[in-house]
C-alpha cells in the first residue's frame, strides 16, 4: 500500500492526510496485535519447553534414548 503525497491539491492532500492516519491506525492495530501474539507464543514455547523437557526424561528412564 502506497500513500502518495501531492500537495499541490488541496483535496489531495486532505485524502492523503486521512490516508496516512488511517494507515497509522492499521500499522498501530497491527503491531499490537503482533505483540499479544508474541506473548502468547512466548507462553507457548516456555510450556513447550517445560514439557519436553519432562518427556525427555520419560524417554530417557523408559531407556529410549
Amino acid at each position: 500500500m502506497s500513500i502518495e503525497v501531492r500537495h499541490d491539491c488541496p483535496r489531495r492532500r486532505v485524502l492523503c492526510h486521512a490516508t496516512c492516519e488511517r494507515y497509522k491506525l492499521a500499522k498501530a492495530e497491527h503491531e499490537e496485535q503482533l505483540r499479544s501474539l508474541h506473548k502468547v507464543t512466548r507462553a507457548a514455547a516456555e510450556l513447550y519447553a517445560q514439557r519436553r523437557d519432562g518427556v525427555d526424561k520419560a524417554l530417557h528412564r523408559k531407556g529410549r534414548r
